[in-house]
């Protein structure tokens, strides 16, 4: 297997193609209900239309012939993930001819743009490791088989199958920081993706999805990519501009470190003084006192409630700095809870509800593993959010 020219490969891609994105991303969202697998299912599916754009028939069809293609692939990516296929099954190929996904009209600038786009690819491509480059561009560009792929880079199928979906994530990443600005502006990547990089730790809330991290001279930012694919919806954010966050976290730039410091700052400040309401400002020093956030614990009884539209915070009044906890960050922060998650790295919360003990109205919630295997369970006062029991559990 020689070395290709990712130049000459991407001039390949006709403007017709690249004109479709914006009609085959909005199919897979829909299909999948998940933003962050549709970009790459997206762009899967412009690849493989690409490579057999010689059998459409008629350009009318365009529009049915591309949503067929985006189904076949979500289909394999549902089954690859063992997702429910009975969503996907119920779906019809005519909803690619609907007003829904039509594409823009024609920009009389696409030319020019499609110029530029190639040439930007071409520059993701060739940062990624040579024998990851040579993979993609013979699987998606040249169509060659992963049986002569496989053995031309002397590894197995599977071996192979891995190196690729290494190379999208290392292509993706390499379009959303280092080439970032340049790939939001032609519309390779979501604007909101720029600046993020995806960390190996796995989102306890969700336990699907990776946490994304990105650093400004501004803040340190948290987001998982799968319950919170949008830039607003923030997991942990820290302002590097307050001193003592700076303090805390300004030396770090491993987002695991980060995290670590970051949780355990936030129980101690948080929940590790009981019985007292009174805080220093985080930015000037000054007394700030700790109130509640959230619904009426009065109002809770017997229902399940949420892990995130309560919590604790504080406002310093003199220069309105503003702080604030979640339960289910107050959930996260707990040691008890910290050492189960290192010992299993994928796991996801429990519901809350709210019950009686001992005659004290509690928060009861917790985490288990993905295969419910083993869980912890957590109960709190649901005034006060003051720890009164941890314990680990069998699954259920």
């Amino acid at each position: 297997m020689g070395i290709l020219d990712s130049a000459d490969v991407m001039g390949g891609f006709t403007s017709q193609i690249l004109r479709d994105r914006a009609m085959v991303l909005r199919y897979c969202v829909h299909f999948t209900g998940d933003p962050d697998a549709a970009e790459d299912i997206a762009q899967e599916v412009l690849l493989v239309a690409w490579l057999n754009s010689h059998k459409l028939q008629g350009r009318d069809a365009r529009g049915g012939w591309l949503a067929g293609i985006s189904r076949n692939v979500c289909l394999h990516w549902a089954r690859d993930c063992k997702r429910d296929l009975k969503r996907f099954r119920q779906m019809s190929y005519a909803e690619g001819d609907g007003a829904t996904f039509l594409v823009d009209d024609f920009d009389l600038e696409l030319t020019y743009q499609d110029q530029e786009v190639r040439d930007l690819l071409a520059r993701a491509l060739e940062r990624l490791p040579r024998e990851t480059r040579e993979a993609l561009i013979h699987h998606y560009l040249l169509g060659t088989p992963q049986s002569h792929i496989a053995r031309d880079l002397r590894i197995t199928t599977d071996a192979l199958e891995a190196r690729l979906r290494r190379g999208r994530r290392l292509l993706r990443k390499v379009l959303t920081t280092d080439l970032g600005d340049e790939a939001a502006s032609m519309d390779l990547v979501p604007a909101y993706a720029v600046g993020w990089t995806e960390t190996r730790i796995w989102c306890a809330e969700c336990g699907r999805g990776a946490l994304m991290f990105r650093l400004t001279p501004d803040a340190i930012t948290f987001r998982c990519s799968q319950c919170g694919p949008e830039k607003e919806s923030i997991h942990t954010e820290l302002p590097l501009r307050n001193p003592h966050f700076f303090k805390l976290v300004g030396g770090l730039r491993q987002p695991r470190r980060i995290l670590d410091a970051t949780l355990q700052w936030s129980h101690q400040y948080f929940v590790g003084l009981p019985g007292s309401t009174e805080r220093k400002c985080t930015n000037c020093g000054d007394r700030v006192l700790l109130r509640r956030y959230g619904p009426d614990p009065a109002s809770m009884v017997d229902r399940v409630t949420s892990r995130t539209g309560q919590g604790l915070c504080v406002q310093c009044e003199r220069c309105n700095q503003a702080s604030n906890a979640s339960l289910g960050a107050m959930f996260d922060a707990l040691p008890e809870v910290r050492d189960f998650q290192r010992k299993h790295a994928r796991t996801r919360a429990r519901p809350v509800h709210t019950a009686d003990k001992g005659g004290r109205l509690s928060l009861v919630g917790g985490y288990e593993t993905l295969e419910g295997e083993r869980g912890i369970d957590v109960v709190v006062d649901a005034a006060t959010f003051a720890p009164l029991s941890i314990q680990t559990t069998a699954g259920r």
